[in-house]
């Protein structure tokens, strides 16, 4: 159930039978059983199978953030949590939109799981002058906030 609500939901957009905010808390309770049963691997790569293969942007962004809120409410831990979000994030944009749903899910930066700010400080690398001037949009998260807030540093000098 999962799988098939991470692979066919379109974040934000109702189906003609379940309201897009039955969408999401389906997703909570499915994400909590599987932290329940130490499923944490298929979660993991449920999230990277449907970013890098099916070429989903927001639901594994969701999938993540509410992964390592499950996580914490579980008082568990994954280890690869940093490397999860950094894969999760493939274009530049997906910085400020990740970090932006964390803020939204935690209710305050100092809330922000640790693993969660590493992963998108991690991701920062992976992007260019351009990437950062072509998604560079007034928002509620802008980059120089995250920036601001992760201080990433950089691979290259």
């Amino acid at each position: 159930m999962l799988y098939e609500l991470t692979v066919s939901t379109l974040f934000g957009k109702s189906t003609y039978y379940k309201s897009s905010d039955t969408l999401v808390r389906e997703l909570k309770k499915h994400v909590a059983a599987a932290v329940a049963d130490d499923a944490m691997d298929f979660v993991a790569n449920l999230a990277i199978h449907a970013r890098t293969e099916m070429n989903i942007r927001t639901m594994p962004i969701v999938l993540v953030v509410e992964f390592a809120n499950e996580l914490r409410k579980q008082g568990k831990l994954y280890q690869h949590t940093r490397q999860l979000v950094c894969d999760v994030i493939q274009r530049a944009d997906q910085i400020t939109d990740l970090y932006s749903y964390a803020l939204e899910v935690f209710g305050s930066k100092n809330k922000v799981p640790m693993a969660i700010k590493r992963g998108v400080a991690d991701a920062f690398n992976k992007f260019g002058e351009y990437n950062f001037a072509k998604y560079n949009r007034d928002g509620a998260v802008k980059f120089r906030d995250v920036l601001r807030i992760v201080h990433p540093e950089a691979k290259d000098v």
